[in-house]
């Protein structure tokens, strides 16, 4: 069970991307307009050194050092006296599995010590690198940082020996690398003194045309503990692990003690000094072992008299959750988004949608096999030498047990990738020490069995070996500590990559290229389910409720595919599948003259036509005005990056720019005024229905956020409508002027004149700023109550959604519509005829939201409650203090 309590439990928190563009000192301004909408803690970004210009922060290089470019230590202590002044907590990012090593000047100098020093480093054993090499070879760690092959850099004179501040080093561009001290001794003694070393580097550096001439830098670069190396080579020959296939993200050993205390120590004085009040975990299926790091990170934190306030960034399968004992309150909320799926798309919509997607693109394909078959190429091209050396060290356990040595490395190669890719769950968590748990130990049984279907022809043992090896059922008792250990080693180890290959083959490929009903192609979900029941989500919030009261609650995050306002009007497009059809049937005739014919193919092709039209509902400007260039700049990007995920024409490794530059001008000629004009015509007035139907979705997800168990997060600018793609889109700047001016102009203006101006965003921002004031005057109440689904009657019943939340005497009822496309848009008043919902006592409620009061009825007649809004939170027996409450600490 995750933790129940906090020394500060946030009300709701609020996402900032920090970076040079929005330090410390934009964020601080910013303070007094967040505390009005009812934020309590801000959720920043990684603080810590990063690589410069960052625009994210992950690629942290120092640990030891606030980013001056945010501001410093200075700008943070500012920032942090604003905070206290609003009485709001901060909740950092903070990155636990990866640092940075790349970039102009290497500043990561642990790395540049690995470096130069190669094994006897003391940094060496604080990076997750192999170390071994061939018989006679020199042990080094591949740099694959080469814009060309090794061969061809160096004869073109690109990599030269150069004296920087006294020191040697190897200057590729920009960057520099050092040598080690013995060379660097060397070429001193060869030189034969400082004012001779100019002239002697010009000699060994080479002359461009004379091949022969480079031998001597060669040789003297053959000799340093890395090789530097063509970026392809990574993806097969990297010696490090990374985070995901990202070469410039090495994978931290935080499972060593020393590692922890040295990447912490900053952090844990933050903590000490209250500067940051909660930590929120990136990827924490990187670490080898995430439960010992949570209770490491708790005891920094001081956490025996009260439990730090820590989440995790976790990705859970359906009916998946937390594994128990985590000292974490919950997950960072990817999972509701799916449960919200389940409740706002049709389910009934499933046949059509899968005939219409076949229909159009020529292809029925099963979402689990997609899963798979993208499993098995990134297997092959980013995660080849994981594999090879994952099977190499199980090749040897084998080998020393005579009952299983006759195992080939061919065939424990193939059941270690098969097994990986046929995880249903991100990772297991076997701890050292220890067998697998039951639940772990299901998913392995699952996995194995299903590699072993998928391959018939080969026997069965190299995948029981594989799978006793994983659960802890091998070696047997009796056996010698080193086949133990290094037993166990290596299933820590496989642990750790199954995380990376499910995101690189379903986030990053499966979702760009199972295009059936793109809202589902989200983190967390799973396209291959249509939708879900209403009683699925009561039973997770109930559950929530229990067992992980203060997760955070995401409908938007900066991994998210979609703006979750550009989600809510797909969602609403499940509703309309004889329309979609009817729509898609007709566009793809009319646009058919703006493709390009390459190799016998149209380009784009019939799937990314497809989702193409399904991006374009979902981001259309809300006032319908016609695309500027900013738009369609965006749509082109975002379709370049959508093509080279999915791995098909087109890959970042090898981008086909025919491919590319024909889908820039396919999206060009259909939204010109002129050459789309036909297309436009049509798709303009759906683009709008959709965009109201959408808004009616977002206005209900929104009150489902804020009233349902759990600490709602709200991504940057989403209090008015979020139509941002994926990353890097939802990473630019937010107006926040613009918020600001908004939220000051409807203060006093009526709900329903608000839902009248749907499209200028300001009634999602009134009906949030409501809620969130509402929330905080009542925290205990949302942190600590009870949940009860409510079920109503009536024509409409199945087209609500009800619950209640409760403390004492004090209850709160959400009450919203779904699948409400057949009663009009927006759906309000008499339209619900005789649906209604009987709350027990009766009587007695007052609307958060419009301040209606519905004094003494037996039954909530919805025409009533949603007579000027579609939305409604309604409550009874709460107390109304004159001022926000203070949050939990």
């Amino acid at each position: 069970m995750a933790l129940s309590t906090a020394r500060r439990v946030p009300v709701a928190t609020y996402r900032v991307q920090l970076r040079k563009e929005f330090p410390f000192a934009a964020l601080e301004s910013l303070l007094p307009y967040l505390a009005s909408l009812g934020i309590s803690d801000c959720y920043c970004s990684p603080l810590f050194m990063s690589a410069p210009g960052s625009s994210h922060g992950y690629d942290v290089n120092d640990y030891r050092r606030i980013n001056p470019e945010l501001g410093g230590r200075a700008g943070l202590e500012r920032l942090h006296a604003t905070l206290r002044a609003h009485r709001m907590g901060l909740l950092l990012d903070f990155v636990p599995n990866h640092m940075g090593i790349n970039g102009p000047g290497l500043l990561n100098t642990w790395w540049r010590d690995v470096l130069a020093n190669g094994r006897r480093s003391p940094h060496a054993r604080f990076f997750d690198i192999d170390w071994s090499s061939e018989a006679g070879a020199p042990a080094q760690v591949l740099v694959p940082i080469l814009d060309d092959h090794y061969g061809r850099v160096l004869e073109a004179g690109r990599l030269a020996i150069v004296s920087d501040g006294g020191a040697l080093g190897v200057a590729f561009g920009d960057m520099r690398f050092p040598l080690s001290a013995e060379t660097q001794d060397e070429i001193v003694a060869s030189a034969g003194g400082g004012e001779r070393l100019d002239g002697y580097l010009r000699g060994l550096n080479g002359v461009p045309g004379q091949p022969a001439s480079f031998d001597a830098l060669d040789a003297l670069l053959a000799r340093q503990h890395y090789r530097l190396a063509y970026w392809k080579a990574g993806a097969h020959e990297t010696n490090y692990r990374r985070f995901f296939a990202i070469d410039s993200l090495i994978g931290l050993r935080m499972e060593n003690l020393e590692v922890f205390q040295a990447c912490h120590a900053l952090l844990g004085r933050l903590l000490d000094e209250g500067v940051v009040t909660g930590v929120r975990i990136d990827h924490v299926d990187g670490l080898r072992d995430p439960a010992e790091y949570l209770e490491r990170l708790q005891a920094l934190a001081g956490a025996a008299e009260k439990p730090l306030y820590v989440v995790v960034e976790k990705i859970l399968a359906e009916h998946e959750s937390l594994p128990p004992g985590w000292a974490a309150h919950g997950t960072t909320g990817y999972e509701f988004i799916a449960q919200l799926a389940g409740v706002l798309v049709d389910t009934s919509a499933a046949a059509q949608s899968t005939a219409a997607a076949a229909e159009f693109c020529g292809e029925t394909t099963d979402f689990d096999d997609v899963v798979y078959e993208k499993k098995r190429l990134v297997l092959e091209e980013l995660f080849a030498n994981t594999v090879e050396r994952l099977a190499g060290e199980l090749t040897e356990i084998a080998r020393a047990d005579r009952r299983w040595r006759d195992l080939t490395r061919h065939e424990l190669a193939m059941a270690v990738r098969e097994t990986m890719a046929a995880h249903s769950v991100y990772r297991t968590y076997r701890r050292p020490g220890g067998n697998m748990d039951a639940r772990d130990r299901r998913v392995v049984e699952q996995a194995c069995a299903v590699a072993r279907g998928r391959n018939p022809r080969m026997a069965a043992e190299p995948f029981e070996f594989t799978r006793a090896a994983l659960t802890g059922d091998y070696p047997p008792d009796g056996a010698s500590a080193v086949q133990c250990e290094n037993t166990e080693a290596w299933a820590l180890d496989f642990q750790q990559y199954t995380g990376a290959v499910m995101a690189k083959a379903v986030e990053d490929t499966a979702f760009y290229t199972f295009n059936r009903f793109v809202a589902l192609n989200e983190v967390g979900g799973n396209p291959g389910r249509f939708g879900g029941a209403v009683a699925a989500f009561h039973a997770a919030n109930a559950e929530r409720a229990e067992t992980m009261p203060h997760a955070l609650l995401a409908t938007a995050t900066h991994d998210t595919k979609w703006g979750e306002d550009a989600r809510a009007r797909l969602h609403a497009l499940s509703e309309l599948p004889h329309d979609w059809r009817v729509w898609t049937a007709e566009w793809r005739a009319v646009n058919r003259r703006h493709k390009t014919m390459i190799d016998g193919r149209e380009a784009p092709d019939a799937n990314e036509e497809y989702r193409l039209y399904q991006t374009l509902l979902a981001t259309w400007p809300a006032d319908a005005a016609a695309p500027d260039e900013a738009f369609r700049a965006r749509l082109r990007k975002h379709e370049r990056k959508a093509v080279n995920e999915a791995k098909r024409n087109t890959t970042w490794a090898q981008p086909n720019e025919r491919w590319l530059e024909a889908g820039d001008r396919f999206i060009d000629a259909i939204l010109d005024a002129e050459s789309g004009r036909e297309f436009l015509a049509s798709f303009r007035p759906q683009a709008e229905r959709l965009a109201h139907l959408g808004a009616m979705n977002s206005l209900a997800q929104l009150v489902l956020k804020i009233v349902s168990p759990g600490v709602p997060d709200f991504y940057q600018g989403s209090e008015l409508w979020d139509l941002s793609l994926v990353d890097p889109d939802n990473r630019r700047e937010v107006d926040f002027t613009r918020r600001q001016a908004i939220a000051a102009q409807v203060t006093d203006v009526a709900p329903a004149e608000l839902l009248r101006d749907w499209r200028s965003g300001a009634i999602k921002l009134a009906v949030t700023r409501r809620l969130l004031q509402f929330r905080a005057e009542q925290a205990r109440l949302f942190q600590e109550g009870g949940y009860q689904p409510m079920k109503a009657q009536g024509r409409f019943a199945d087209n609500v959604l009800a619950f209640a939340r409760t403390r004492g005497d004090a209850t709160v009822i959400a009450i919203v519509p779904r699948l409400a496309s057949r009663l009009g848009c927006p759906p309000l008043g008499l339209v619900w005829e005789n649906t209604a919902l009987a709350p027990e006592p009766a009587g007695g409620w007052r609307d958060v939201l419009t301040g209606r009061n519905f004094p003494g009825e037996r039954e909530l007649r919805l025409a009533d409650v949603f007579s000027e809004l579609p939305v409604a939170v309604l409550e009874r027996g709460v107390s109304r203090p004159n001022r926000m409450a203070c949050p939990s600490r």
